[in-house]
This record gives C-alpha cells, sequence and structure tokens, in this order.
C-alpha cells in the first residue's frame, strides 16, 4: 500500500486538473475522496472550494499529511475532465497502479488540444449557427460566421496574456459589435442585430451557469454563487462592450440605429422542411461549441443530438404560446435528463453533455436588446428586457434542477441495461 502523502499527492492533483479545467465543486471532492479510499485510507477530509483544494489524511497518526493547492479557474477543457474522471474509475477498480496513475496524470495534464485554426472554424460555425436559430437569414449568418473567428482568434491573442477576463469580455463583446455595424455602414444589407448575437456567443456564461446550478443543487452554496456571480459578471461586461461600441459608432456620425427585433426570438420557417433544417443547424452549432471547449471527439455525435433535442423541445413549448421562459424550462429539463442518460450510457460525466447542450437556450438575444435599449435611452424596455433575461437564465436553472432531482441509481440501471442489449445483439 503507498504511502499516505505520496496517495493524497495523486488525489489532489487529479482534483486539481480536474477543477482548473471547469469541473464542479462536487465532482472534485467526491473524486479525491474515492481515491483516497481506494488506497485504504479512511482518516482523511476533503474541502474544495472554486479556487483551491484542502486535504488533511491521518490527521492523528504518524503518516499524517496535509496538502493546500491554489487553483486558478483556466479554459474549460472537457476533455481532461473525462479523462481524470476515467482515471480515478480505475484506479478505484485496482486497474491502475499508483506508478501508472501518475504518468497518466502527466499525460492527461499536457493533452494536446485543437490547433488554431480548427478553434477560429468551430467558433465561425457556432456562431453562424445560433445567428440562424435566432432568425438570421444566410447572409447574416454568414458575416456571423466571419465575425466568430474574429472573436476566436482575439481571444487566442489575449489567453497568451495576463489580461482579466472580464476587460476581455468587454473587448470581445465589442469586437463583434463594431465589426457587424461597419458591415452594415457600407451597405451589406444585414440585419446587424442578428450578426451582433450569433458573434457573441461564444462569450455566453453558458459554463459558469451550468457549473453554479449544479453546485447549488449539491447544497455547496458558497462555490455555488460565487459561480453564478461569476455568470452573472460576464453578462454585465458583454453588455458593457455591446453598449460602448454601439454608442461610439453614434458619436462617430453613424446616427440612431434602427432595431430589428421581431415578435419571436428564433427562425419561424418551420414545418417539416423548416424543423429538418433547424435540427440539423442546431447539432452543427452544439458540435462547434464541443470542439471548442475540447470534448472528447467520440462524444461530438451525442452533444450535438443533446443540443439539437433542447432546441426543439423549446421551439415545440413556444409553437403552443407558452412563453419564452417557460419553454426554457421544458427545454432545460428535457436536455438535463438526456444528459444524465447519456452519462450513465457513456461512462462519461454529465458535465460534457450538458454544458454544450445549454448553449442553445442561453439568453443571448435578450442581453443584447436590453444593452441597445439602455444605449438609446429607452429605460422602460431596457427594463423589460433585462428581467426577461434575468427570467430565462432562472427558468434554465430550475429545468436543470428538475432534471439533476431524480435518483442518479435509475439513470446506472438504465445505462447498464443499453449496454447489456447492445453487447447482447
Amino acid at each position: 500500500m503507498p504511502g499516505s502523502k505520496k496517495a493524497l499527492d495523486l488525489a489532489v492533483s487529479i482534483g486539481e486538473t480536474m477543477l482548473e479545467s471547469g469541473g464542479e465543486i462536487y465532482r472534485v471532492q467526491e473524486t479525491v475522496g474515492r481515491i483516497l479510499e481506494a488506497y485504504g485510507i479512511r482518516d482523511y477530509h476533503v474541502f474544495v472550494v472554486t479556487n483551491g483544494i484542502f486535504a488533511t489524511v491521518n490527521e492523528r497518526q504518524e503518516d499524517a499529511a496535509s496538502m493546500v493547492r491554489y487553483v486558478p479557474i483556466g479554459e474549460v477543457n472537457l476533455q481532461k475532465i473525462a479523462d481524470m474522471n476515467q482515471l480515478s474509475r480505475e484506479i478505484c477498480t485496482g486497474e491502475c497502479g499508483m506508478a501508472q496513475a501518475f504518468q497518466r496524470l502527466g499525460r492527461g495534464r499536457g493533452s494536446a488540444q485543437a490547433p488554431g485554426l480548427a478553434l477560429a472554424l468551430a467558433c465561425g460555425v457556432g456562431s453562424a449557427g445560433f445567428a440562424y436559430l435566432l432568425g438570421a437569414r444566410l447572409v447574416d449568418s454568414v458575416v456571423s460566421f466571419f465575425l466568430g473567428m474574429l472573436l476566436q482568434a482575439f481571444l487566442s491573442l489575449a489567453s497568451n496574456g495576463r489580461t482579466s477576463k472580464f476587460i476581455v469580455n468587454i473587448a470581445g463583446s465589442a469586437l463583434v459589435t463594431a465589426g457587424s455595424l461597419l458591415l452594415y455602414w457600407m451597405g451589406a444589407g444585414i440585419l446587424y442585430d442578428k450578426t451582433i448575437i450569433g458573434g457573441i456567443m461564444r462569450l455566453m456564461p453558458g459554463v459558469a451557469l451550468t457549473t453554479a446550478i449544479r453546485e447549488l443543487f449539491d447544497g455547496d452554496y458558497l462555490s455555488g454563487s460565487i459561480r453564478l456571480f461569476d455568470a452573472l459578471l460576464t453578462g454585465i461586461c458583454i453588455a458593457i462592450g455591446v453598449g460602448a461600441a454601439i454608442k461610439a459608432c453614434q458619436l462617430l456620425g453613424g446616427g440612431m440605429l434602427p432595431l430589428y427585433e421581431t415578435a419571436r426570438d428564433y427562425n419561424t420557417a418551420l414545418g417539416v422542411g423548416g424543423v429538418c433544417v433547424q435540427a440539423a443547424v442546431a447539432m452543427a452549432a452544439t458540435m462547434a461549441f464541443a470542439v471548442l471547449f475540447h470534448v472528447p471527439k467520440g462524444e461530438y455525435p451525442y452533444c450535438a443530438l443533446n443540443g439539437a433535442l433542447g432546441w426543439m423541445a423549446y421551439i415545440y413549448c413556444m409553437e403552443r404560446g407558452m412563453g419564452p421562459a417557460i419553454s426554457c424550462m421544458w427545454a432545460a429539463l428535457a436536455l438535463t435528463l438526456a444528459a444524465r442518460v447519456l452519462s450513465a450510457i457513456r461512462k462519461m460525466p454529465g458535465t460534457v453533455f450538458l454544458v454544450t447542450g445549454i448553449f442553445t437556450l442561453v439568453p443571448g438575444a435578450g442581453i443584447y436588446y436590453a444593452s441597445y435599449y439602455l444605449i438609446v435611452g429607452n429605460l422602460a424596455s431596457f427594463m423589460e428586457k433585462g428581467i426577461e433575461a434575468f427570467k430565462i437564465a432562472g427558468a434554465i436553472a430550475l429545468g436543470m434542477i428538475f432534471g439533476l432531482a431524480l435518483p442518479q441509481g435509475w439513470f446506472n440501471r438504465l445505462g447498464k441495461w443499453v449496454q447489456r442489449s447492445h453487447f447482447q445483439k
């Protein structure tokens, strides 16, 4: 049996990798505890917060050990979370020894990411797809594609320095807005609001919102509140960047910009053909964001299916007059349940499917329109759109909570049944 300090180092290092890659607090804490138990350590205390891990083992014995790790929040990397999750499973089942576990930990920390061009293309496809889903025409979607690529190039450059995340969000949203307005003034004939909404989807705090809700649901109110506040600040920064760019363009002689807001915030080209096209676009956009968040390649199709399911559920509810907030609640419930089913079948963290799927529902349009109305001085409409965006975010949270409330054992049994049926064939 390995020494307590070595076992603690391995467990905390795996937890550290998960936490810095966007893993939930409960998952990190549970993983560290299970690894320690796998090495025969029963006397341990593990406390995980948003940016730190505190752990002690065998506190009253001669081989007592303790560790504190500061973990700065890094880029979301679902591949690393999945790799560490699988490594911890194999440690717990005895399939992986400690020396091998340290080697795999080192490889997992340095796992290759998609090249910059692939990330730029993925961001472009995701931006174009979401713009189309939210009512853009083909030409507007093409513009959003190039704006998304421009934004990803900017984010890649900014990540090489130590620029504040909030400054990056403000500058990135301002860059997308300015680029769209420039094309509009050049006579491109675009619906600039749709191109902006599609372009800023990469910045939307879908990951922070998803993680916050899961942590609050698991009773970790401190970390959940921090993540939720981070999501709120990110939304405010995006609004500031969009609003500042619109105001600057007005002061430079652009005058009052027309508003193309429609009664419905989704593409109304329905019917059988229209629905099939929207489902395909939702799948492509979700898969593009799966690339951006470094999802394991084998899970791309399942992420895409979950995103399409959420969007189709949203449209179904909207067409029956339920309103944006209630529609988002039912859609979030549907994709949360689907994510848990896929997690059990694919032996992957549910976060892999949930984080990517939720992007079809985040209130990017509400943030944009609230910013626009604030800049033009229409405070009544600003309040209306701002409250609507908060209602949608709350409805998404409620749908996810309902989906997470069901016992995990149900999904585990379903996953085992599917696997048995697959192998029997």
